[in-house]
């Protein structure tokens, strides 16, 4: 067959390599997500913007965080609702027969 097989497991040697490999991969996946559950929490807090933008209801320390550091201060955006443009955040538009309803 060319592939010694490990007469306790049933899988090849290669197999145990990679499933080694892989599982060394995940743990260390695993740590470095935890570190960032961790330390983004405290980042957040560290940032008066980050702050600010948690009372709004439904922003975590995550969405605040992104936030703050994709548009900065906010001062390049006249109004609240340019930044909701911005963001994509549009009024639905529910319009029939000539009557525009947004």
């Amino acid at each position: 067959k060319g592939i010694i097989e490990d007469t306790q497991s049933g899988f090849p040697e290669f197999a145990q390599d990679v499933l080694r490999v892989l599982s060394r991969q995940l743990v260390e996946l695993h740590n470095r997500l935890r570190w960032y559950e961790i330390t983004m929490p405290i980042q957040a807090r560290l940032s008066r913007q980050a702050q600010l933008l948690q009372t709004i209801p439904g922003v975590g320390p995550v969405t605040a965080s992104a936030v703050t550091a994709t548009i900065g201060s906010g001062h390049q955006f006249k109004s609240g609702r340019e930044f909701a443009a911005w963001l994509g955040l549009t009024p639905r538009n529910h319009s029939s027969g000539g009557k525009e309803r947004l």
